[in-house]
């Protein structure tokens, strides 16, 4: 109950569900003959449409997240014990195709990536967050993690599933017992820039050394014009963003 509170919360700081919400409440006023309050309500939904939807109110959100860990090249990563990487990754597709690749999907090429430079013996996939195929079976995104990393060539006896997780703190706590039942002490952690903050934070308390490798950089280019001019993408980073701060805020909180 309390997993699907919290992902409900998580839901209601998405930028369109606040501006959907504020234009009801505006529509509620106006419907109360309250003229002053519905100019009130449209005055801070406009400028929130505003705020949230330029890239470059999202460069000072997300530069805190994405600075955290130097970004690497596969080749000159040091070796590890195993190479996890963290769910996110993929979602379900149409018939014929079972899966496909989202944002994060690079995690899974790197980590091929390093699998192939001889970075580790293994790769531990993460993520047990369940869903539907076009077949109509359930499975988790561990899975699919492993059958996409199949298809980067890399032997599906090299890959363990964790398939038990549906957050970044069952991911560490699931893929902690299994790294310590394969005797890995030193881990190079696959996740998206935005998210190795928070994710380093809570592995730091397995006792294990981590290598950060982060992927799926957003800001990576040199401030331009159109960092200034509403976009819809903006929109989807200023989620990413808040949700990540929201989280980090929530680990302080909630050891």
């Amino acid at each position: 109950m309390a997993y699907i509170i919290l992902k409900i919360l998580l839901e209601l700081t998405r930028p369109l569900v606040i501006i959907i919400l504020l234009v009801g409440f505006s529509f509620f006023a106006l419907n109360t003959h309250r003229i002053r309050i519905v100019k009130k309500l449209l005055g801070i939904t406009l400028g929130f449409l505003l705020f949230s939807s330029i890239q470059v109110v999202n460069r000072g959100l997300l530069s805190g997240l994405e600075g955290f860990a130097p970004i690497l090249k596969a080749s000159d990563t040091p070796t590890a014990d195993a190479i996890v990487v963290l769910g996110g990754t993929l979602t379900q597709e149409v018939a014929p195709r079972a899966y496909s690749a989202e944002t994060g999907g690079d995690r899974l090429t790197e980590a091929a990536k390093l699998f192939h430079h001889h970075k580790a013996p293994f790769i531990l996939v993460s993520g047990g967050v369940p869903y539907r195929g076009f077949q109509g079976d359930y499975r988790s995104e561990a899975l699919d993690m492993k059958n996409y990393l199949e298809e980067l060539k890399v032997p599906k006896e090299n890959i363990i599933e964790e398939s038990s997780s549906r957050n970044t703190k069952e991911n560490v706590f699931y893929s902690d017992l299994i790294l310590k039942s394969q005797h890995a002490k030193r881990i190079i952690l696959v996740t998206s820039a935005f998210h190795m903050k928070r994710s380093m934070k809570l592995f730091s308390k397995t006792g294990l050394t981590i290598i950060p490798y982060p992927t799926d950089v957003r800001i990576n280019t040199a401030l331009v014009y159109s960092d200034f001019i509403p976009r819809v993408d903006a929109l989807l980073n200023f989620s990413l963003a808040i949700k990540e701060h929201l989280g980090l805020l929530a680990s302080y909180f909630f050891q």
